[in-house]
This record gives structure tokens, C-alpha cells and sequence, in this order.
């Protein structure tokens, strides 16, 4: 049986409980992008490809690949892609965008709050697998 008298009750809960845990799944986002990063450099970079993560403010992350591809012996050119991650706390959603945007919002059920991307709950190591796999290997 509900424990809420309405559903005005329920969506206060609701709305509450996601205001104040957001910001935390952001953050847990946030040091996953970072987490795999340095992973990346650690098991994958070289001199000639690295990756950036850094923190612009506490609700925007700037990651960049500077990628050196040498053409001849003495002729190199430098590739430098760029993925910015932020965090709207007012609609809050996590946007990734590069070429084009992805999306993920962040719901609650009224129990916990959690992540999702076309109807999926996702953890986030997987929303920083879906924004940087392709970004890191292809």
C-alpha cells in the first residue's frame, strides 16, 4: 500500500530525494570520466597519444585527446578531439557532447535515485563507458 496520502505527496518526496542525491551521481560520474582517463593513459597512451580530463567548474568536465601522428620523418601533425561533460542541476540531466549531444537524466522512484538513458538504468562507470569507448577507441 502507498504510504503517500496523494500523488502531490509522492512527487514532493520524489523531487526532493532526487534534488539532494543528483549532485552526488554527478560527482560519482564525474571521478568515473576521471577514473578511466587515467586508466586509459596508464594501460593505452604513449608520448604521442594522451588524454585530458580536467575539471572546468564543479558541474563541467573538458576531456581532450591530443593524438600526434607522424606523416614523414620530420613532418607531424597533432589531432585534438574534445568531449565536455556537464551537469544541469535544474533539469537535471548530464550532457555529453562532441559531435552531437548524449543525454542521461537523472530519476527517482521515490526509494533511490539512479541514472538513466532510453528508458535504462545505468551505473556510472557505465555512463562514462557510453561517453568515452568510442571517443578512446575508434
Amino acid at each position: 500500500m502507498d504510504e503517500f496520502k496523494n500523488w502531490v505527496e509522492r512527487r514532493f518526496v520524489i523531487e526532493a530525494l532526487q534534488a539532494k542525491r543528483a549532485p552526488e551521481l554527478w560527482q560519482e560520474v564525474r571521478s568515473a570520466l576521471q577514473d578511466a582517463c587515467d586508466s586509459f593513459n596508464e594501460r593505452y597512451g604513449s608520448a604521442t597519444d594522451q588524454v585530458e580530463c580536467a575539471l572546468e567548474n564543479c558541474r563541467r568536465v573538458r576531456i581532450t585527446r591530443k593524438l600526434l601522428e607522424d606523416h614523414s620523418r620530420n613532418r607531424h601533425s597533432k589531432i585534438v578531439t574534445t568531449i565536455v561533460v556537464s551537469f544541469d542541476e535544474n533539469s537535471q540531466k548530464i550532457t555529453a557532447a562532441q559531435n552531437s549531444a548524449n543525454i542521461f537524466s537523472i530519476s527517482s522512484d521515490g526509494i533511490s535515485v539512479f541514472i538513466t538513458r532510453k528508458d535504462k538504468r545505468l551505473e556510472p562507470d557505465e555512463v562514462s563507458k557510453e561517453i568515452l569507448e568510442s571517443f578512446l577507441f575508434n
